[in-house]
């Protein structure tokens, strides 16, 4: 299986990412995944704060592009991990939905910091139609 790391880079930021950032990813065999952005739904995108805030947080859903590959783990960049734990790959083994994840705070919500998911590319064409049906 490949166990490739990927970042996710939208195309609309690549002139805004330092060059120097992304040259120290590759130089640590990190792929660089250029992909089209993901907008937030106009209503969201509209307030001020949320913008300012999760403008880019749509980009995430470019994991449901990577279909090369057949199960992907999204890591917020803030994940902290011990390198003395078990095999990373092992979150790989524990999923075995299109979908896995960690609950939030509120039972209602997931986390997507950590989640594991299973690339669609029908999965993804329903995400970015509820989100452009977004009230």
């Amino acid at each position: 299986a490949i166990q490739d790391i990927l970042a996710i880079v939208p195309k609309n930021m690549v002139a805004i990412t330092p060059q120097h950032h992304l040259d120290i990813l590759k130089r640590d065999g990190v792929k660089i995944y250029y992909t089209d952005p993901i907008p937030m739904p106009i209503s969201m995108d509209a307030d001020p704060v949320i913008h300012k805030r999760w403008s880019g947080v749509m980009n995430k859903f470019a994991v449901w592009r990577m279909t090369e590959y057949s199960q992907v783990a999204l890591l917020d960049t803030d994940m902290v991990f011990d390198i003395d734990a078990e095999s990373p790959g092992s979150i790989f083994a524990e999923c075995s939905a299109p979908i896995c994840a960690v609950r939030d705070g509120d039972s209602r919500f997931m986390n997507a910091g950590v989640i594991v998911i299973t690339p669609s590319k029908q999965r993804l064409a329903h995400i970015l139609q509820v989100l452009s049906d977004e009230q």
